[in-house]
């Protein structure tokens, strides 16, 4: 059975910010697949963005060829690329503040002598 979620997300009929309304957004999960990815890779050309996500399966090691298993290609329109991009912008702004306050928050390190 298919999980799904249900977010609110504001939107803005006319591109004004004045003019916001609420749509509800309704995520199919049923043939979604999850999977740990370290490695990935992006081309372009003219009418799309393309990203593959795989597994580097020699993490770490010094060899001259990496063996990387390849596990999903995502294909998307250039303007939602730049979305994607100035979401994860914002993600890693958000992310890093957090991290300060909670680096500023705890007790600094004692010195040894």
């Amino acid at each position: 059975m298919a999980k799904e979620e249900k977010k609110p997300e504001t939107t803005s009929a006319t591109g004004t910010a004045g003019a916001a309304a609420q749509r509800r957004l309704r995520m199919d999960t049923a043939n979604m697949k999850s999977a740990y990815c370290n490695f990935f890779m992006a081309q372009d050309n003219p009418n799309e963005v393309v990203l593959n996500f795989g597994f580097n399966q020699n993490l770490g090691s010094t060899q001259q060829e990496l063996q990387v298993q390849l596990l999903q290609q995502v294909i998307l329109h250039p303007a939602t690329a730049r979305r994607v991009k100035d979401t994860l912008v914002q993600l890693f702004e958000k992310r890093d503040g957090r991290r300060a306050r909670a680096g500023a928050q705890a007790e600094p390190p004692k010195k040894l002598n």
